[in-house]
């Protein structure tokens, strides 16, 4: 299998994982009377952010949403991919959604907490076999919790 097909396979693969966790943020934001107006996608890609969402008094929030699924209290946000800033570096979304399928449970946080947590604790970072990105392994604890049916 040559490198090309490798790494079309494993983007194949990260897409079908992203959208089961967007899908999970749409219904529970929809739950709660909130409209999506924007979902990116391959004909309307951002890479800043996944979601333009709209509540119910008329504010405008842009979401970043990850699919995490392991079983464990971190959360992994991407900070660089094939040596270039990615992820929480070039964000512009106003909230970051975590999708913890294993619990299905979503869990969420303002974007700014987030970089400052990141900025302040220097947590740890990892780098995966599979695709080369870098993400900092961020806990849970600062994060809001949704448990849903």
């Amino acid at each position: 299998m040559s490198l090309e097909v490798f790494m079309n396979n494993l983007y194949e693969e990260s897409k079908k994982v992203g959208d089961v966790g967007e899908e999970e943020a749409i219904r529970l934001l929809e739950k709660a009377n909130v409209r999506i107006l924007f979902r990116s996608s391959p004909d309307e890609y951002s890479p800043f952010f996944d979601l333009i969402a709209m509540n119910p008094k008329g504010k405008c929030y842009s979401i970043e949403v990850k699919n995490d699924r392991y079983n464990n209290c971190t959360v992994a946000i991407e900070f660089e991919h094939s040596g270039q800033p990615s992820g929480i570096c070039i964000s512009t979304a106003h909230f970051y959604m975590i999708y913890k399928s294993h619990y299905k449970t979503m869990f969420w946080i303002s974007t700014e907490k987030l970089k400052r947590y990141i900025t302040e604790k220097s947590p740890e970072w990892k780098k995966s076999r599979k695709s080369g990105s870098k993400s900092y392994m961020v806990p849970l604890d600062d994060f809001i919790m949704c448990k849903y049916e």
